[in-house]
């Protein structure tokens, strides 16, 4: 038995290795720091302790609310949209197409016409208020598919939670519109 560097400790320095070994033995790269995020240091508070940002306590509980509401209504939409496609007055194959069609061709207008960095590189550049547009007419097509499937008290909910989750992203719809 043999003793090369690099066990499998950091503090270990060497470690055993069988002579008939026939893996190739290559020295241990230390560990890739891209993952590793820099944060701005903590506040201090005035009697020396350490705080966090104001108000970051509130904008996580938001965001934990706001992100996934968002998200199921997103997905709900899109679903909303294929339901419609498959209910309408046309033959089979028709409505296929719709119920295929409808929430791809959304779900596509959807991912390609951004703002720039909401929250990623946008492959179609649009203003701001032309996004939050896109967005309203998104919603509103999917509250009328819904009032046309299952009437105004579905519908209602629908649109009450789109509007309880634009209220949550209040700071985001005015950095849209370019108030903020």
């Amino acid at each position: 038995m043999r003793f090369v560097a690099g066990g499998r400790h950091r503090w270990s320095s060497v470690r055993p290795v069988p002579a008939a070994s026939r893996h190739r033995i290559r020295p241990r790269r230390p560990p890739s720091r891209s993952c590793i995020v820099d944060l701005p240091p903590p506040r201090e508070a005035n009697d020396g302790r350490r705080t966090a940002e104001p108000g970051a306590g509130p904008r996580r509980v938001l965001n934990a609310i706001h992100l996934p509401l968002r998200f199921a209504l997103e997905v709900a939409a899109l679903a909303i949209l294929g339901w419609w496609g498959s209910a309408a007055d046309a033959p089979l194959p028709a409505r296929v197409l719709l119920a295929l069609l409808l929430p791809v061709a959304a779900a596509a207008v959807w991912g390609i016409f951004r703002v720039p960095n909401d929250p990623g590189p946008a492959v179609v550049a649009i203003p701001g208020p032309a996004r939050l547009a896109l967005e309203a007419a998104l919603f509103a097509a999917a509250t009328a598919a819904l009032v046309q499937l299952r009437g105004m008290p579905a519908a209602g909910v629908f649109l009450a939670l789109a509007v309880v989750d634009y209220a949550l992203s209040w700071g985001r719809v005015m950095r849209l519109l370019g108030m903020g």
